[in-house]
């Protein structure tokens, strides 16, 4: 199958030796499990293989999100958001020996805060600590925040507490909630060493000029060069229209890929492929 095929949002593409693996948010319907899909050329592509059947999480009420695979210490670690049945939401880690093998929960439950509406973890390192970037959302705190945590070394649970590095607000392109003064959302950060520079992709809404909003990515630049900032948000757009949730990865010709979803619905997104232009 091609590309515009694949029914995902949240698209993260992780390669191992030859092979791109991609994953992603399920779409339409109870959003529960995830499948990974593989090529060799990033044209064709074969799946959906199942790697967390449904009916394996039993922790979560009714939807997951965002999916990102990270291969450590010989085993592959994935990052991932779920509701949980208090209606509570939060990134867990799980593990697999293989990328596309059965993930299985890894971490002592949620690594966000049990009590917050979290969403979108991403992994990064500093100095040789893990550390968990992740959004506080809207729903709960109105200005919808961007904070990191440290994690243990084995990625069991955090170490300390969530340190805020921005708020939706602090971008000058971001729009309110449709019809809620205040409301600004945070969605899909990830981290990435650009041209010496270190960056941080997030998305949000941003007016469309018809008196609606569309999703769009954007990128913030930390000006000390590490991950606890000082973060200054870029306010410039780095996809089409009605795009966002992107992460950049090197394919086998080394060259940098920006790939996101569009357009933003639960029905027909897809994964697309983004000139990378800062």
């Amino acid at each position: 199958m091609k590309l515009s095929d694949i029914l995902v949002r949240d698209p993260f593409m992780l390669k191992v030796d030859d092979v791109y693996y991609l994953y992603g948010t399920k779409t339409r319907g109870i959003q529960l499990g995830f499948d990974v899909y593989k090529s060799r050329d990033l044209v064709e592509f074969d799946g959906p293989i199942p790697v967390l059947p449904p009916e394996k999480v039993t922790w979560s009420k009714r939807k997951n999100w965002a999916p990102e695979v990270y291969p450590i210490g010989g085993k592959y670690y994935m990052f991932a958001t779920f509701e949980h049945l208090d209606g509570t939401r939060g990134t867990w880690a799980l593990v697999s020996d293989r990328p596309d093998g059965t993930f299985e929960p890894h971490s002592d439950g949620p690594l966000t805060p049990k009590d917050w509406l979290s969403l979108d973890g991403t992994l990064a390192f500093e100095d040789g600590k893990p550390y968990l970037i992740f959004c506080h959302e809207w729903l709960q705190v109105g200005n919808g925040e961007i904070l990191i945590m440290e994690l243990s070394p084995d990625l069991t649970h955090a170490v300390g507490e969530p340190r805020l590095l921005w708020k939706a607000g602090d971008a000058t392109w971001v729009a309110n909630v449709e019809g809620k003064s205040g409301c600004m959302v945070t969605d899909g950060p990830f981290i990435y060493h650009l041209d010496g520079e270190l960056i941080c992709l997030w998305s949000s809404y941003k007016p469309d000029g018809k008196g609606n909003n569309a999703y769009a990515i954007s990128y913030a630049v930390s000006k000390s060069g590490s991950l606890f900032g000082p973060w200054e948000q870029s306010n410039k757009f780095i996809s089409t229209v009605d795009a966002g949730h992107g992460m950049i990865f090197k394919d086998l010709q080394g060259k940098e890929r920006l790939i996101v979803h569009t357009p933003n619905d639960h029905e027909t997104a897809h994964p697309i492929f983004v000139d990378v232009t800062f």
